[in-house]
């Protein structure tokens, strides 16, 4: 089954302060990408429907289908919807773009660069929700350990050229970084 969640049940989740994400995404202007808000095209999916059948089998809570924007996340009461995992989400549709004849997001280009993207996407969310993040993640969120990483590379250039580079897929950038981020590269 799938069922849309409401623009007044997702900002009870978000809270209000989140409604422009799509138009500023920390400090870079991004009204030009046409991103749908946060408020729109989440819809909840249990088991019986395809995509939650594709979630339970990746073993993931929730996912941005790149070719449409759309969020789906799986409908299981022991792992609620919580604010970090949906903007997590929205961060990939606020850097969905088109790659040859398909659509991807942020450094997601190949297998070989899924880890860092979803870090990189992990780190955006943490500085998009600031101190509200510690009480909304998940504490046993795989990609936690590795923010770290990207601590030292926006200490290194800033916040504003990695957040570009991976709204961008600007891979070039993170190369030069290859030696720091081989955990994850």
């Amino acid at each position: 089954m799938r069922m849309r969640l409401l623009p007044h049940e997702i900002l009870k989740i978000t809270g209000q302060e989140y409604q422009k994400l799509n138009k500023s995404f920390l400090g870079i202007d991004i009204s030009a990408r046409n991103v749908m808000p946060v408020t729109r095209g989440v819809y909840y999916v249990d088991a019986s429907d395809p995509m939650g059948r594709a979630l339970v089998t990746d073993n993931t809570p929730a996912r941005c289908v790149y070719a449409t924007g759309e969020i789906f996340c799986l409908r299981d009461r022991r792992v609620p919807l919580t604010c970090a995992r949906l903007i997590h989400e929205f961060v990939h549709r606020c850097a969905r773009r088109r790659v040859a004849f398909i659509m991807t997001s942020g450094l997601d280009i190949n297998r070989g660069r899924t880890l860092l993207n979803e870090v990189l996407t992990e780190y955006l969310t943490r500085c998009i929700l600031q101190s509200s993040y510690d009480k909304t993640a998940n504490p046993h969120n795989l990609y936690i350990p590795y923010l770290p990483l990207i601590d030292a590379i926006v200490e290194e250039t800033g916040l504003v050229p990695v957040a570009k580079a991976y709204l961008n897929g600007n891979i070039r950038f993170f190369k030069r970084f290859s030696r720091q981020l081989s955990l994850i590269w």
